[in-house]
Order: C-alpha cells, then sequence, then structure tokens
C-alpha cells in the first residue's frame, strides 16, 4: 500500500493531506502493512521531512483507519469543523 497525497480546496484556501499506511516489523524483521491507516494535514504542502498534523482524537489518541477513503474523509471533516469555528 502507497501513501496518498491529496490537495483539499475549502473555503478558498488548499489544505494538504497524507494518508498513510500503518506499518509493522513482521517476524522476519521486514515491515509490512497492517491494513490501518494514518491521516496528516497541513496547510502547506507536505514533503519528505514533514507530513503534517497527524489527526487525533479528544483525548489525543491517534486516530486509526480501516482505509484511505477513511482516513481521507475524516481529515477533510476535521478541517470543515475547524474552518466554521
Amino acid at each position: 500500500m502507497e501513501r496518498r497525497i491529496e490537495a483539499y480546496a475549502v473555503a478558498g484556501q488548499i489544505a494538504w493531506l497524507v494518508i498513510d499506511p500503518v506499518r509493522q516489523v513482521d517476524d522476519n524483521g521486514l515491515l509490512s502493512h497492517t491494513g490501518q491507516y494514518v491521516c496528516y494535514f497541513n496547510h502547506k504542502e507536505p514533503n519528505a521531512v514533514v507530513l503534517g498534523e497527524l489527526l487525533r482524537d479528544e483525548e489525543g489518541r491517534v486516530r486509526v483507519f480501516g482505509s484511505i477513503d477513511e482516513g481521507a474523509q475524516a481529515c477533510k471533516d476535521r478541517i470543515d469543523a475547524a474552518l466554521r469555528t
């Protein structure tokens, strides 16, 4: 699974989303995909060093998603909510 980088246009601004697969080291010492994703968001385009702010729940825990689309939608919802406040 690859990471998805997406520009999200909202309220005349561009927000950047990075939906990244969660990986773990398997029994052979290799990285393998867990089938889960995390999402980063930022107002600046991501680069190899800075992906953005990691999406967290109200208690500060990292939110984990079962699909790329689910992660992207959660980030968009978070950005939309921030613009409403």
